[in-house]
């Protein structure tokens, strides 16, 4: 269960710097990025910040 608080905090934590920064949103790409801020492992996703929330999108594989 802490894991899952960790992977929130970092998401919370970056949401609060586009707010803080004015940015609109932000597209992370890279496995390693996506694992740190959410746990996924999969082959192939992404993880789209807007100003209000983390969508993480994938494939079907």
């Amino acid at each position: 269960m802490e894991q899952i608080n960790t992977y929130s905090l970092r998401r919370s934590r970056l949401l609060n710097i586009l707010r803080k920064e004015k940015l609109d949103g932000l597209l992370i790409m890279k496995p390693v990025n996506r694992y740190y801020l959410s746990g996924f492992r999969g082959s192939a996703g992404m993880i789209v910040f807007t100003g209000e929330r983390a969508l993480l999108l994938t494939d079907f594989r």
